[in-house]
């Protein structure tokens, strides 16, 4: 049978007509022999869409096969988990819901499509080498190949998938040089600021929290919990352009942080039945690495409730229909710009103006 291409995760491996094997990465597909060994082929979603493919292994084939729920975990707070085992729980995440806001197509299609890039990979290694250093070296492989000329090898070429499919083996991400010393110029940075260090002094990374809410498993992973004065608190981690107020309120609200921060703080509350005092440590992504802390006050948490509660009603409404809209779901007039109908006025002081 014939898979369609953009169904097909990261991970899952096929079988073209011609009975060669193949495994999607997170770029392209590479050639695998029966015995998944890489064969240095490597071709590109271009010329696989015009295959015929047969998904043998991975994810996508998982799919395909009559829908078994994962076994849950308990309610509560769920020490030592890995994020394999924290990822493989059916419970709703934040992260998920937010993409409500864009769409529910968006929203279906995030479930198995997800995304990473550059920025994404140095926010997850500075978040292991800022809160779980003594695990960094284990969780990522370093692409520190030169040229004769000094400079980076191209992530492309025989060696290039050898390499990563050794370090996917090993469960390892890959990483370039330049990630591995931003992350650790950023853990660096944050555990030299006294702020954030009061908080990171102390305390557990990586707390899975699951919890009931719409009739719903729920589940958040905190990045750092402790207590501080006789209160929980719930300590987020994140990497930004700009560090200042008004840049990272900007980038919090098109991003959705609110509904991440009010979605632990309740999911917290619900299972400790008192609620949590709610940080934020912000950090330059590149250099010098500036660092800031945040208290997120009730106006966040009551905004980003505001919007968890229209995206779960939102769907509700899709599973109940089944249908699964995108942002303009009806043919409609294209309005204008806003701004063509904002007005200037010029004032002439003197001919030389």
């Amino acid at each position: 049978m014939s898979a369609d291409i953009d169904s097909i995760p990261v991970g899952a491996r096929v079988i073209d007509a011609a009975g060669r094997m193949f495994e999607r990465t997170g770029t392209a597909w590479r050639g695998l022999t029966p015995a998944g060994k890489p064969t240095g082929d490597v071709l590109t979603d271009k010329v696989m869409q015009k295959q015929s493919l047969r998904v043998v292994e991975g994810p996508a084939a998982r799919v395909a096969e009559p829908a078994v729920a994962p076994p849950t975990l308990p309610t509560g707070i769920v020490h030592g988990l890995t994020f394999e085992e924290y990822n493989a729980d059916p419970g709703l995440r934040s992260s998920a819901l937010k993409v409500m806001r864009q769409s529910p197509a968006h929203y279906r299609h995030a479930l198995t499509h997800p995304r990473t890039s550059s920025p994404m990979r140095l926010g997850t290694a500075a978040h292991v080498a800022t809160l779980e250093p003594d695990r960094f070296r284990r969780s990522f492989a370093v692409w520190d190949r030169k040229t004769d000329t000094g400079r980076s090898q191209p992530r492309s070429g025989a060696a290039w998938v050898e390499f990563e499919a050794a370090a996917v083996r090993r469960g390892q991400t890959v990483i370039t040089e330049a990630e591995r010393d931003g992350a650790l110029a950023i853990a660096e940075a944050v555990r030299s600021n006294p702020d954030a260090a009061r908080y990171l002094r102390a305390g557990e990374p990586e707390v899975s929290m699951f919890w009931n809410r719409w009739g719903r498993r729920c589940k958040g992973r905190a990045d750092w919990t402790t207590m501080l004065d006789g209160a929980d608190c719930v300590v987020g981690l994140k990497t930004a352009r700009a560090v200042e107020e008004r840049a990272f309120g900007s980038q919090a609200w098109k991003l959705g942080y609110h509904m991440q921060w009010s979605f632990y703080h309740d999911g917290w509350q619900a299972i400790h039945r008192r609620p949590p005092f709610m940080v934020e440590i912000v950090v330059e992504s590149a250099e010098p690495h500036c660092v800031a802390v945040y208290e997120l006050g009730e106006d966040w948490q009551d905004k980003g409730r505001e919007d968890l509660e229209a995206c779960a009603a939102r769907l509700a409404e899709c599973e109940r229909t089944g249908l699964w809209p995108g942002p303009v779901d009806t043919e409609r007039p294209l309005p204008l710009p806003a701004w063509l109908g904002e007005t200037y006025e010029l004032t002439v002081t003197s001919a030389e103006d």
